[in-house]
């Protein structure tokens, strides 16, 4: 049986209901259309507060659980609001995905030292007893995340067949309750995660039952490692990192590496020391490895930095270079920790898992800062090796910028600046201008006086009626001609002797002449013409000339039938 907890049956339904709250302040955007300003904030806040008291609260009338999930507020908002800064042009469900996603690491690093902080023993406990704390935390919470993840994923099982079930025989209330509501599955969703927290604190013997299972697995693993591991730094000297095929990354296996060594260590930290010879043979080989793990860690960091300058930063590059720091930091303490078990057999590593976990979540924090934003370092150094004649930009340069957000859209307008750093600027320029177009927000919904403006009227030809410049505000393409004054060019023509002109819109940027005729719905695109950029000067100079085809379509019976020539058409 399963040793059990006396939780207080009001904190119980008090942090149910906090997850019902949650839930709901979740869905008040959606519900309400509230304002980006308040969407933005409300569903990453109500989560960061709502998991800290149910991780923490044991008694209502406690002080500190309250405290901390107040003081944790500001750091979510930091977090949000700056990541909405650089990305303002998001659509609000990817934004969210990805922020919550941030959120949840954030409040998963930190939320074992404030479940520490909140224990009722915290004033009598020294450092070693708030480090064994942390520990013992971080292993129930891990194993809490399991099992309500699990829990809600069946709930919602269970009642995605009950709709399907009812919608077999004509009845839809389910589905529409369950699914097509906008309050009842955030809701739903807070209750029973909150219950599932409420549930596995409840149970104590179960979270020492995981850790022992995962510690006797990792025990296992931990010598194959090691062995490992020490085969290939013995191997390297003969062999270099330049054996490393290009497909794979060298800092990504060292890293991967090393923090697997920290990981396994950090796991049976504590674990008895056998007294059997052969049992402390294998001990002496994972200190040896422990031992030689900072090796392996400055290898990453080389690797790395041989990356960064051939190839300048990147996003990826930087998230790799703070978990590379880690990764140094976490091996030097670990041969710290580990000195003391050569001679006194496995040791506490209680200490070492706060430490790590204080650092991670430091650094998680200042890469969705100003401090450390990796967005801005990024941009900022490609632009440097652009300028200084280091590098050219390429097509996967440019589209890396059109998604690196506020500042990759700063950095395409720079490029248009200066043409020469493009490696192919004729091509390129016209795909420069249309990420500049889709990513430009002033051009969203631009007015018939800015395309009038934007859009030159060929000489000579009267202008399109006013209906047709409605139409065209609306299409995407227009943008291309906003964000490149100039390189649009509009006039109307015959082009079936009907005696009714039609509109036909150059683009330069897209090399193309599409043409527009008033039909009975209003203007449609009735064709388009692709050319070559030697035709331009003349394209301008004159107005083109209509050629009848020679190949010709049937007609049956007074019916029209479309002949497909398959390039013969029009020759």
């Amino acid at each position: 049986m399963l040793q059990k907890e006396v939780f207080p049956h009001r904190t119980k339904w008090a942090i149910i209901v906090i997850g019902m709250i949650a839930g709901l302040l979740w869905a008040l955007p959606d519900g309400f259309n509230l304002h980006e300003r308040y969407s933005l904030y409300l569903p990453p806040l109500s989560l960061a507060m709502a998991s800290i008291l149910a991780f923490t609260l044991y008694r209502l009338r406690a002080v500190r659980p309250w405290l901390c999930a107040l003081l944790i507020l500001p750091i979510i908002a930091l977090m949000t609001g700056w990541y909405r800064w650089n990305f303002p042009t998001l659509p609000l469900g990817e934004f969210h995905f990805k922020n919550i996603c941030a959120v949840i690491v954030m409040l998963s690093l930190v939320m074992p030292m404030l479940v520490a902080f909140c224990t009722k023993s915290q004033q009598e406990q020294d450092g070693s007893q708030w480090s064994r704390a942390v520990a013992e935390t971080l292993w129930r919470n891990t194993f809490t995340l399991a099992v309500t993840g699990l829990m809600t994923g069946l709930f919602w099982l269970v009642l995605m067949l009950w709709s399907n079930l009812f919608s077999i025989i004509g009845i839809t209330l389910f589905e529409q309750l369950f699914f097509d509501n906008r309050f009842f599955p955030p809701i739903a969703t807070g209750a029973v995660i909150a219950a599932g927290i409420v549930f596995c604190r409840r149970l104590p013997g179960a979270a020492g039952l995981y850790r022992h299972l995962v510690t006797r697995a990792v025990s296992v693993l931990l010598p194959l490692h090691a062995v490992a591991l020490l085969l290939f730094l013995a191997c390297l000297p003969f062999t270099g990192l330049a054996i490393i095929p290009k497909a794979f990354s060298a800092t990504t296996l060292l890293l991967t590496m090393t923090l697997l060594m920290l990981a396994f260590s950090a796991i049976t930290g504590e674990s008895a020391p056998d007294l059997s010879r052969w049992q402390r043979v294998i001990a002496r080989v994972v200190l040896v490895a422990q031992a030689l793990t900072p090796l392996l860690a400055g290898l990453a960091v080389w690797a790395l930095w041989l990356r960064v300058a051939e190839y300048g930063w990147t996003v990826e590059r930087i998230y790799a270079a703070m978990i590379a720091l880690l990764a140094v930091a976490g091996s030097l303490l670990l041969s710290g920790f580990q000195r003391r078990a050569w001679s006194q057999g496995a040791g506490s590593m209680n200490i070492f898992i706060a430490l790590m976990l204080s650092l991670t979540a430091c650094g998680w924090f200042l890469l969705h800062t100003p401090v450390a934003d990796p967005w801005r370092i990024a941009v900022k150094n490609q632009l440097a090796r652009f300028a200084q004649g280091q590098a050219k930009v390429d097509d996967m340069d440019l589209y890396l910028f059109s998604d690196a957000g506020r500042r990759g859209k700063q950095a395409l307008q720079k490029i248009s600046r200066y043409p020469q750093w493009l490696d192919e600027p004729v091509r390129q320029k016209a795909v420069l201008v249309r990420l500049l177009a889709e990513r430009d927000t002033n051009n969203a919904n631009p007015t018939v006086s800015d395309l009038q403006r934007s859009i030159p009227l060929r000489a000579g030809s009267e202008a399109p009626p006013e209906s047709w410049w409605q139409m065209q505000h609306l299409e995407p393409e227009s943008g291309i001609c906003l964000v490149d004054t100039g390189s649009c060019l509009v006039w109307m023509q015959d082009v079936n002797n009907d005696g009714t002109p039609e509109v036909l819109l150059y683009n330069r940027n897209q090399q193309s002449i599409t043409l527009y005729a008033h039909q009975a719905t209003g203007w449609d695109q009735i064709g388009s013409v692709t050319l070559s950029a030697r035709l331009e000067q003349a394209l301008r100079d004159k107005i083109p000339e209509t050629v009848v085809k020679p190949w010709r379509d049937l007609e049956v019976n007074g019916q029209r039938l479309p002949v497909q020539y398959y390039g013969f058409e029009g020759q």
